[in-house]
């Protein structure tokens, strides 16, 4: 799930209830993502889907509306996007590296934990003093 996509349908739906061609259209996105996402919303209880009865002729229409655990986590997300990124580009940079580097070592089929600890035991032993016999 997309999650600026998913915080706009929340935000949207929560000032008011809303169909999903009206949310694509707002947004901008193609009518098929907007359900996508909804569709996946839904499943993990964010969204609710409420028929509206019209008097006129067709398909009544489905309303798309926020739960309470929806308005949760837009609030909680709302909140992380206030929080400034503490990291510098310097470290950002190291842990990108660090990803890539456990990348290749699972293309190699090696086990980056075991390599892990096997790098822990060899650096505990260099600090210990040798015994001489």
């Amino acid at each position: 799930m997309e999650r600026e996509l998913a915080q706009s349908i929340l935000a949207s739906v929560e000032a008011e209830p809303s169909n999903v061609s009206r949310l694509a259209r707002v947004m901008g996105r193609r009518t098929e993502s907007v359900t996508s996402t909804v569709d996946e919303m839904v499943d993990r209880g964010l969204l609710t889907r409420q028929v509206k009865k019209s008097l006129r002729r067709g398909r009544p229409q489905e309303l798309i509306h926020s739960t309470p655990l929806g308005s949760e986590y837009l609030h909680a997300a709302q909140a992380l996007d206030k929080i400034p990124l503490m990291a510098s580009p310097r470290t950002l940079f190291r842990a990108a590296e660090d990803g890539r580097y456990a990348a290749r070592l699972e293309t190699r089929e090696q086990n980056t934990y075991s390599l892990f600890l096997e790098l822990n035991d060899y650096v505990r032993s260099a600090g210990r003093p040798t015994e001489r016999s």
